[in-house]
């Protein structure tokens, strides 16, 4: 194998500071393609759920997406920062992003918004945002 071919593969770490570093072009870009097809979001939990319920095509790339600006919406709201656990395979969100450390009084609770937006797209109803983002606030 190629000395190029072995560094193509990124560790989970690279990753997940790719993941961060790119946070506000892809949240641009996501928010200007919405608009140019006629949804506003102005980081409001109602103008995402509307998004996800009148589009057809919910592939990856668009819940990942949806679940970075459910994401920056929770960390607006609550406070925190985005982190992922790379030690603790046990661990429910093991290698996904979550909002940590938004709660001073449970240091150790995360919340994962991929796992939310993914459990809306397969059946959630209007208002799981709001009530996971509810169910966080102290």
């Amino acid at each position: 194998m190629k000395r190029q071919e072995i560094n193509e593969e990124k560790s989970d770490l690279e990753k997940f500071q790719d993941f961060m570093f790119e946070m506000s072009d892809v949240l641009e870009l996501f928010i200007s393609t919405a608009s140019e097809n006629g949804y506003i979001l102005d980081y409001s939990l109602d103008s995402l759920e509307h998004l996800i319920d009148s589009t057809e095509e919910k592939n990856v790339n668009f819940m990942n997406r949806c679940a970075r600006y459910l994401g920056e919406v929770f960390r607006k709201e609550l406070g925190g920062y985005w982190d992922i656990d790379l030690e603790n395979p046990v661990n429910l969100y093991y290698k996904l992003p979550v909002i940590a450390k938004f709660i001073a009084t449970a240091p150790d609770c995360t919340f994962c918004p991929l796992m939310v937006v993914r459990n809306y797209i397969l059946g959630g109803k209007r208002g799981l945002f709001l009530g996971a983002l509810n169910a966080n606030r102290l």
